[in-house]
């Protein structure tokens, strides 16, 4: 149990964090739209590099240091952000009313009624749907590859690192295919599902195969994969973003908070995703060893994402009328 109450206290950490750059963003921004996006998207591509160093040196390290080493070095890179944190200049503002504990309950009452909003309620409702119906194999997929195909788990940790960058590439290839204000997130949604379905199937050619039957080898055709589902993933993780940044700015006062909701909920699809597919799985007897049903649950998995392609022209805007933006500028380095 301590280990587990450890690990919360991490997360607990890591999402007061993000709430805080949340924050951070919608208040640099100045009222522009278009600088928001563009906060987010340095915010992101932060992160994807930030991976891509971390993987490789990680990598470097279990050698050196070993798996305890690496772990108390994992711990102790946090404090940064506290070092960080120390160079804000950020002056204190005094509860309304004097009362903290009123204070919290009123900003929990506005962000409730922001989200009960059905511009906000319903595109939320559609991110759950989109990523809660189809079941998560990555489980089984792993297992797959492993046992059945015999993948080490230094290819696969190469991949892992090799794929921050394609992530990063995948944001730049993405802020020049999706442009907020001029795309419409109904249509870039739609075809972005298609996209997610044909893309799914590459699991089920995989299952079945075919890829050595084309002359692919295993390796070559799971890195190629990987790849391109990652890059796909992340331009479409933009409009997403976008959207969401959009929405929350229509309730000032709560932007932070909203905008921390639609990515625990964002997070809570994936999470019963997982849970979902690991009941397909058990109903289909999959397991390590036993993956005769993997290609029936690709092929179902393919089906459920048909649900959120339905329901993207009901449940997503076209676009989305903001608040009056300021010339841009950008904000002074602290």
């Amino acid at each position: 149990w301590w280990l587990m109450l450890a690990m919360l206290l991490s997360n607990l950490s890591t999402a007061v964090s993000d709430v805080v750059v949340d924050a951070m963003v919608a208040e640099k921004s100045g009222g522009s739209d278009a600088l928001e996006d563009d906060l987010q998207a340095v915010c992101w591509n932060a992160m994807f590099v930030g991976g891509a160093l971390g993987s490789g040196v990680g990598a470097m390290a279990m050698t050196s240091l070993g798996v305890s080493g690496v772990f108390l070095a994992t711990s102790i890179c946090p404090l940064i952000v506290s070092v960080a944190a120390l160079t804000l200049n950020e002056a204190p503002t005094a509860p309304r009313g004097g009362d903290v504990g009123r204070t919290v309950v009123q900003e929990v009452r506005a962000t409730f009624s922001a989200a009960c909003n059905p511009a906000v309620l319903v595109p939320l409702l559609y991110i759950f749907i989109d990523g809660a119906v189809a079941p998560g194999l990555g489980t089984v997929t792993y297992f797959y590859v492993t046992t059945e195909l015999g993948f080490s788990n230094e290819y696969l940790s190469a991949m892992g690192s090799a794929m921050w960058g394609v992530m990063l590439l995948g944001s730049m290839l993405g802020s020049s295919v999706f442009v907020p204000g001029e795309s419409s997130y109904r249509e870039f949604m739609w075809w972005g599902g298609v996209v997610k379905i044909v893309m799914s199937l590459s699991t089920l050619v995989l299952a079945l195969r075919l890829n050595l039957a084309w002359g692919v080898s295993d390796e070559v055709y799971v890195g190629v994969c990987d790849a391109v589902e990652t890059a796909v993933g992340r331009v479409l993780m933009l409009p997403f973003l976008s959207l969401a940044a959009k929405l929350t700015a229509l309730n000032p006062g709560c932007e932070a908070t909203l905008f921390a909701l639609f990515m625990s909920v964002y997070n809570l699809s994936s999470t019963a995703g997982s849970y979902w597919g690991a009941a397909v799985c058990a109903y289909l007897g999959l397991e390590s060893g036993s993956f005769d049903a993997l290609p029936t649950a690709l092929v179902f998995r393919s089906c459920c994402m048909l649900l959120p392609l339905a329901l993207t022209y009901r449940m997503i805007p076209d676009t989305v009328a903001t608040r009056s933006a300021p010339p841009a500028s950008k904000p002074k380095a602290e």
